[in-house]
């Protein structure tokens, strides 16, 4: 993939380079239909009614899945992205998603700051310097996955501004 870096600017948002555990953890869930929430995973779409299985969208952003293990994705958008936006908050900006996403956060067990769907540390390029502040290309939000796809406006710190963010980029 390439871009006319003169007349287009290539943004990511939250994006999982290296996988979701999330996706992992539904995917577990999805192989048990003993397991008290594989009925909620189906009724959320994660899980196929059918086939029991892990929907494709989903299986692509587990943290197995070949085409993201290899790196070749992260290698080719690496010098391309102009701004880069990761959320480090699972409850982030108050909003009817904070407490699922902290809940889900919990139950994945990331052992590190994520967004409740990415790890920071499957979320950040490592060429490319995060600061935290809404004014910089590359962000480090407190936020999480909802806010990064700015359906929750920004909120009152300049931590939690992913719209101020994508104004500036």
């Amino acid at each position: 993939c390439t871009l006319d870096h003169e007349t287009s600017r290539w943004v990511t948002m939250s994006a999982p380079w290296k996988g979701s555990k999330a996706a992992d953890w539904v995917g577990n869930i999805c192989a048990n239909p003993y397991s008290p929430l594989h009925y909620l995973s189906e009724r959320l779409h994660y899980c196929n009614k059918e086939t029991g299985k892990l929907y494709p969208s989903w299986e692509a952003l587990q943290t197995t899945h070949p085409d993201l293990i290899s790196a070749k994705l992260r290698t080719q958008v690496q010098g391309n992205i102009s701004a880069s936006l990761c959320g480090e908050s699972a409850f982030g900006i108050l909003s009817k998603f904070s407490a699922e996403l902290e809940a889900l956060a919990v139950a994945v067990h990331y052992g590190e700051k994520n967004d409740a769907m990415v790890a920071v540390s499957s979320c950040m390029i490592p060429s490319l310097d995060y600061m935290k502040h809404w004014k910089s290309i590359n962000y480090l939000a407190q936020i999480n996955h909802a806010d990064g796809t700015l359906r929750n406006a920004d909120g009152k710190s300049d931590r939690k501004k992913p719209g101020m963010w994508l104004r500036t980029v």
